[in-house]
């Protein structure tokens, strides 16, 4: 089962709608999608596009607001939303070529929190995507292990 995973440093980025011109619609993000491609491209160096069943794991963080230093490490429930973020980066990822079709991922793990002081951590963005069974009971294990592991994580006892 191959992986490949993905860093951006940068504040994360979410998915706006398309804006109306004289000529129909247009990209707002066209530029942003374009500077976060080629740093994407620069990581996958000779990859070729995942098949089957992929698995996303995403975590964005965000940075701490200046108003609030109490909030290191929290869940962050403020804007931009969880699925708007995945939004944009599933669509970069895709234009990019890491998988071949929106209809490949079969499961997400998605977090959003702010950043912590700790060395290791800083705002961004890191994304993973593997190639996994079909079988959902070989993944159930597995998934545990990777929930329960994050912060604040949880665990699941059977997939519904």
């Amino acid at each position: 089962m191959r992986e490949v995973t993905i860093r951006l440093e940068s504040i994360p980025v979410a998915w706006a709608r398309p804006g109306e011109g004289p000529f129909g619609r247009y990209d707002t993000q066209k530029r942003i999608k374009k500077l976060l491609g080629a740093i994407v491209l620069s990581q996958l160096k000779k990859h070729t596009a995942l098949t089957g069943c992929v698995e996303c794991t995403a975590f964005f963080i965000l940075p701490l607001p200046k108003s609030q230093k109490t909030k290191e490490g929290q869940f962050h429930s403020k804007k931009p939303d969880l699925d708007n973020l995945l939004k944009f980066y599933l669509d970069l990822c895709k234009d990019c070529r890491v998988y071949k079709d929106d209809c490949q991922i079969c499961s997400i793990m998605a977090l959003k929190r702010y950043v912590t002081t700790s060395e290791d951590d800083s705002v961004g963005v890191r994304i993973s995507f593997q190639e996994v069974s079909p079988v959902i009971e070989d993944r159930v294990e597995e998934l545990n292990g990777k929930l329960a592991s994050q912060p604040g994580g949880i665990g699941v006892n059977k997939i519904v």
